[in-house]
């Protein structure tokens, strides 16, 4: 049987890290306009 607790934790990591990125990314878009 799998233990689906490190790919939980990755997948939600990656998850925020993208959240960010794109938060990050919008706000430096609306800064430039």
């Amino acid at each position: 049987e799998m233990d689906w607790t490190p790919m939980a934790v990755l997948t939600a990591l990656a998850a925020v890290l993208i959240a960010v990125g794109l938060a990050g990314f919008r706000h430096r878009d609306l800064e430039t306009k």
